[in-house]
Protein backbone atom coordinates (compact mmCIF):
# COMPACT_ATOMS: atom_id res chain seq x y z
CA UNK A 1 0.00 0.00 0.00
CA UNK A 2 1.16 3.72 -0.87
CA UNK A 3 1.23 6.41 0.92
CA UNK A 4 -1.15 8.81 0.87
CA UNK A 5 0.07 12.22 -1.24
CA UNK A 6 0.89 14.50 1.18
CA UNK A 7 -1.95 17.26 0.50
CA UNK A 8 -4.07 13.94 1.52
CA UNK A 9 -2.43 13.74 4.59
CA UNK A 10 -2.74 17.28 5.69
CA UNK A 11 -6.46 17.14 4.68
CA UNK A 12 -6.84 14.04 6.32
CA UNK A 13 -4.85 14.35 9.70
CA UNK A 14 -3.18 11.27 8.87
CA UNK A 15 0.46 10.46 8.48
CA UNK A 16 2.10 8.54 6.60
CA UNK A 17 4.37 5.20 8.42
CA UNK A 18 6.81 5.93 6.61
CA UNK A 19 7.06 9.44 7.90
CA UNK A 20 10.51 10.58 9.79
CA UNK A 21 9.49 11.08 13.61
CA UNK A 22 11.02 14.48 12.84
CA UNK A 23 8.30 15.92 11.02
CA UNK A 24 5.75 17.54 12.69
CA UNK A 25 2.12 16.89 11.30
CA UNK A 26 -0.41 20.49 10.72
CA UNK A 27 -3.97 19.46 12.65
CA UNK A 28 -6.44 19.10 9.93
CA UNK A 29 -8.24 22.15 8.88
CA UNK A 30 -10.61 22.99 6.37
CA UNK A 31 -9.25 25.15 2.98
CA UNK A 32 -11.62 26.81 0.60
CA UNK A 33 -9.59 27.92 -2.66
CA UNK A 34 -6.20 29.03 -3.61
CA UNK A 35 -5.76 32.86 -3.30
CA UNK A 36 -2.75 35.18 -4.75
CA UNK A 37 -2.29 38.59 -4.11
CA UNK A 38 0.61 40.67 -5.41
CA UNK A 39 1.99 43.89 -3.56
CA UNK A 40 4.51 46.84 -5.25
CA UNK A 41 7.02 48.18 -2.18
CA UNK A 42 8.81 51.46 -3.26
CA UNK A 43 11.32 52.41 -1.09
CA UNK A 44 12.28 56.05 -2.30
CA UNK A 45 15.84 58.25 -1.93
CA UNK A 46 17.76 54.84 -1.63
CA UNK A 47 21.31 55.62 -0.60
CA UNK A 48 24.41 54.21 -2.71
CA UNK A 49 25.00 50.93 -1.14
CA UNK A 50 22.55 50.33 0.74
CA UNK A 51 21.00 47.45 2.61
CA UNK A 52 17.89 47.15 4.78
CA UNK A 53 16.46 44.51 6.74
CA UNK A 54 12.56 44.04 5.07
CA UNK A 55 11.29 41.33 7.21
CA UNK A 56 8.65 43.41 9.77
CA UNK A 57 7.69 45.04 6.43
CA UNK A 58 7.00 41.35 4.26
CA UNK A 59 5.33 39.91 7.36
CA UNK A 60 3.28 42.85 7.33
CA UNK A 61 1.96 42.29 3.66
CA UNK A 62 1.60 38.32 4.78
CA UNK A 63 -1.10 39.59 7.72
CA UNK A 64 -2.79 41.78 5.21
CA UNK A 65 -3.37 38.94 2.58
CA UNK A 66 -5.05 36.67 5.10
CA UNK A 67 -2.74 33.77 3.90
CA UNK A 68 -2.62 31.05 6.68
CA UNK A 69 -0.69 28.51 4.38
CA UNK A 70 1.12 29.09 1.14
CA UNK A 71 4.22 31.06 0.22
CA UNK A 72 5.43 34.79 -0.27
CA UNK A 73 7.92 35.66 -2.85
CA UNK A 74 9.46 39.17 -2.96
CA UNK A 75 11.36 39.69 -6.11
CA UNK A 76 13.49 42.91 -7.30
CA UNK A 77 12.69 44.82 -10.03
CA UNK A 78 16.41 45.77 -10.44
CA UNK A 79 19.89 44.24 -11.81
CA UNK A 80 21.98 45.56 -9.36
CA UNK A 81 19.86 44.55 -5.92
CA UNK A 82 18.66 41.77 -4.47
CA UNK A 83 18.08 39.69 -0.92
CA UNK A 84 20.03 37.84 1.12
CA UNK A 85 18.34 35.56 3.84
CA UNK A 86 20.98 35.87 6.44
CA UNK A 87 21.36 37.34 10.28
CA UNK A 88 20.98 41.47 9.82
CA UNK A 89 23.80 42.01 12.05
CA UNK A 90 25.25 45.36 11.92
CA UNK A 91 28.85 43.80 11.48
CA UNK A 92 27.85 40.93 9.41
CA UNK A 93 26.01 42.99 6.95
CA UNK A 94 27.87 46.14 7.10
CA UNK A 95 31.31 45.69 7.26
CA UNK A 96 32.24 41.89 6.81
CA UNK A 97 29.40 41.09 3.74
CA UNK A 98 30.74 44.16 1.38
CA UNK A 99 34.23 43.69 2.75
CA UNK A 100 33.91 39.87 0.92
CA UNK A 101 32.37 41.10 -2.07
CA UNK A 102 35.05 43.55 -2.38
CA UNK A 103 37.72 40.98 -2.55
CA UNK A 104 36.02 38.95 -4.82
CA UNK A 105 35.24 41.76 -7.23
CA UNK A 106 37.51 44.43 -6.53
CA UNK A 107 37.33 48.31 -8.11
CA UNK A 108 38.42 47.33 -11.63
CA UNK A 109 37.57 48.21 -14.84
CA UNK A 110 34.89 46.13 -16.15
CA UNK A 111 33.98 45.73 -19.71
CA UNK A 112 30.34 46.29 -18.98
CA UNK A 113 31.60 50.15 -18.22
CA UNK A 114 33.50 50.48 -21.67
CA UNK A 115 32.83 53.92 -23.12
CA UNK A 116 31.81 52.37 -26.48
CA UNK A 117 28.69 50.87 -24.66
CA UNK A 118 28.33 53.85 -22.73
CA UNK A 119 28.00 55.80 -25.22
CA UNK A 120 25.48 54.05 -26.83
CA UNK A 121 22.95 54.00 -24.18
CA UNK A 122 20.92 57.25 -22.92
CA UNK A 123 22.78 59.59 -20.96
CA UNK A 124 23.30 59.18 -17.13
CA UNK A 125 23.80 55.21 -17.66
CA UNK A 126 25.95 55.01 -14.57
CA UNK A 127 29.18 53.27 -14.53
CA UNK A 128 28.35 49.83 -13.17
CA UNK A 129 29.65 46.86 -14.09
CA UNK A 130 30.82 46.03 -9.89
CA UNK A 131 27.28 46.47 -8.94
CA UNK A 132 26.18 43.93 -11.21
CA UNK A 133 28.69 41.63 -10.02
CA UNK A 134 28.27 41.80 -7.04
CA UNK A 135 24.46 41.08 -6.95
CA UNK A 136 25.03 38.09 -9.02
CA UNK A 137 27.44 37.01 -5.97
CA UNK A 138 26.60 37.87 -3.15
CA UNK A 139 22.57 38.16 -2.94
CA UNK A 140 19.31 36.73 -4.69
CA UNK A 141 17.04 38.29 -7.37
CA UNK A 142 14.45 36.95 -5.46
CA UNK A 143 12.92 34.45 -2.19
CA UNK A 144 10.85 32.08 -1.89
CA UNK A 145 9.70 31.95 1.51
CA UNK A 146 7.02 29.49 3.18
CA UNK A 147 4.12 30.73 5.13
CA UNK A 148 2.74 28.35 7.97
CA UNK A 149 -0.28 29.50 10.40
CA UNK A 150 -0.15 32.98 8.80
CA UNK A 151 3.66 33.70 9.43
CA UNK A 152 6.99 33.81 7.64
CA UNK A 153 9.21 30.71 8.57
CA UNK A 154 11.64 31.79 9.69
CA UNK A 155 14.92 30.66 12.43
CA UNK A 156 15.74 32.47 15.02
CA UNK A 157 18.48 34.63 13.49
CA UNK A 158 17.05 34.90 10.07
CA UNK A 159 15.79 37.99 8.60
CA UNK A 160 14.75 38.74 4.44
CA UNK A 161 17.86 41.49 3.81
CA UNK A 162 17.88 43.80 1.08
CA UNK A 163 21.01 44.97 -0.49
CA UNK A 164 21.66 48.07 -3.49
CA UNK A 165 25.03 47.45 -4.29
CA UNK A 166 24.28 50.63 -7.00
CA UNK A 167 26.98 53.09 -6.14
CA UNK A 168 24.59 55.68 -7.44
CA UNK A 169 22.19 57.17 -5.72
CA UNK A 170 18.29 56.17 -6.60
CA UNK A 171 15.70 57.83 -5.90
CA UNK A 172 13.43 54.72 -6.01
CA UNK A 173 13.77 50.97 -5.45
CA UNK A 174 11.01 48.84 -6.10
CA UNK A 175 9.91 45.27 -4.89
CA UNK A 176 7.13 42.48 -6.46
CA UNK A 177 5.57 40.80 -3.51
CA UNK A 178 3.25 37.48 -4.25
CA UNK A 179 1.70 35.61 -1.53
CA UNK A 180 -0.24 32.82 -2.34
CA UNK A 181 -1.99 30.04 -0.60
CA UNK A 182 -4.91 29.12 1.17
CA UNK A 183 -7.14 31.29 4.10
CA UNK A 184 -7.95 29.04 6.65
CA UNK A 185 -11.73 28.79 7.40
CA UNK A 186 -13.45 29.40 10.25
CA UNK A 187 -14.57 25.88 10.65
CA UNK A 188 -12.01 23.26 11.15
CA UNK A 189 -12.36 19.51 10.95
CA UNK A 190 -12.87 17.38 13.53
Amino acid sequence: MSAPHSLDVVRNGVAPRSAPESISWVPSCHYETLEVNVSILNHSHVANRYWKDMTGELQEVLMRSGIHEGHLIVQSLHTTAGFVLNEAEEGLIAHDFPSALQRLCPEDSYAHDAEERLRALPAGEPQNGISHLQCMIGAHPSLALIVHQGQLCLGKWQQIVFFDFDPEYHHDRTFTVQVWGLRESLTSQE
